[in-house]
């Protein structure tokens, strides 16, 4: 048996379909204004994050290169000083100097001899004198210059 429904109770039903319609469409739309504005705030936070990430990474290359500079001079005083390169030098020993400059980034530039010894590109160049002020040697140490890879 087919139950028809009175045309009142079909009215009385069309108001509650009417509310819950409009309610999902107020939380849709509440729905959507929060993810519209956490996506826009995503994206202004990442933008901010850029500079203070290229930044902090320039600091952080500065240091290094501080860091390399301040080794390389302890290198060149190190070998400026060394009692191996005073004796090649006091001695006259070609050999001994030739094998001293070939340290890595090492170069050797000692008076009367008409140029200097193998060298990279010196970076931070150290001068040994004698008490009288007088020059014996010159040495310093470079960075090696970049290669592939």
């Amino acid at each position: 048996m087919t139950t028809l429904r009175s045309y009142k109770e079909h009215a009385e039903r069309l108001p509650v379909t009417r509310y819950a319609f409009m309610l999902f469409l107020i939380t849709a739309a509440l729905t959507t204004a929060v993810a519209v504005t956490l996506v826009r705030n995503a994206h202004r936070s990442q933008w901010e994050q850029n500079p203070t990430a290229l930044a902090g990474g320039a600091r952080v290359s500065a240091s290094s290169f501080g860091t390399l500079r301040s080794t390389l001079r302890v290198q060149a005083s190190q070998l400026a000083t060394s009692l191996e390169l005073q004796r090649a030098v006091v001695t006259h020993n070609q050999g001994e100097l030739q094998r001293i400059a070939a340290t890595p980034h090492a170069r050797l530039a000692l008076p009367g001899h008409g140029g200097c010894l193998p060298l990279t590109q010196p970076r931070l160049p150290t001068t040994a004198t004698d008490r009288n002020g007088t020059t014996a040697a010159r040495a310093g140490h470079g960075a090696p210059p970049a290669g592939p890879g």
